[in-house]
């Protein structure tokens, strides 16, 4: 599974897009971004295993869930603190892929 979320997200954190920018700008990246990248999988045949088809669904729960949090939860945060929270995600994201792969 490729993260293709860094580069863009860290590109959004330095546009200092107000918090409603922020969330439509990576929404937008991420709906464009991932039929492309089903479709290379696709056609190079070289990533679309069964293992990974089976992480990939077994992880919908928690991506439904987490939207559901994150909507209900979205106009209480203050936009800074988007920021701080995108940092620290890719922060916590970079020591794992040091330390687990």
């Amino acid at each position: 599974m490729s993260t293709p979320g860094p580069p863009i997200v860290l590109f959004a954190v330095n546009q200092n897009f107000q918090k409603e920018e922020f969330r439509a700008s990576l929404g937008a990246f991420f709906l464009a971004v991932t039929p492309i990248s089903i479709l290379v999988h696709l056609y190079s045949n070289s990533g679309l295993v069964l293992p990974l088809i089976i992480n990939s669904f077994s992880m919908i729960p928690v991506i439904i869930l987490g939207n559901v949090l994150g909507l209900r939860l979205f106009p209480y945060i203050p936009s800074h603190y988007i920021r701080n929270m995108a940092l620290s995600i890719l922060f916590v994201l970079g020591l794992s892929t040091i330390f687990f792969k």
